[in-house]
């Protein structure tokens, strides 16, 4: 242990061939180059977060959610377009049974007053 923490040399002892084959695997092993693969940020995940944020509103489903952040890029975006944003025109695809209805308006007041802009 000396050896190997004061000059860096390691030590192996090798009771088997089995124990020789592990031992020369492991040493082919540390001299192969590694790769670097740098983290890639997901993209899109915005309209993830939001859909999830919605969903926890009172009366927005998630398929309804769903469906609403696809129309805003972000939270801020759907709070400044909030007044002006025709909700009724929002389709909500149920994806249990694919049919297909409108974001109704007492669920658009309902957003509205909880994000404060009613």
């Amino acid at each position: 242990i000396g050896l190997q923490i004061e000059r860096g040399i390691n030590i192996s002892y090798i009771e088997s061939s089995a124990d020789l084959i592990r031992e020369l695997r492991s040493v082919i092993k540390s001299f192969t180059k590694e790769e670097y693969v740098p983290k890639v940020r997901k993209q899109n995940t915005t309209k993830g977060f939001l859909a999830n944020l919605l969903e926890m509103v009172p009366g927005i489903s998630k398929n309804a959610a769903k469906s609403l952040a696809k129309y805003f890029d972000s939270l801020n975006d759907m709070v400044r377009q909030i007044d002006t944003f025709q909700f009724q025109e929002v389709e909500i695809i149920n994806e249990a049974n694919s049919t297909k209805r409108k974001f109704g308006k007492k669920q658009s007041d309902l957003l509205k007053s909880f994000l404060g802009k009613i």
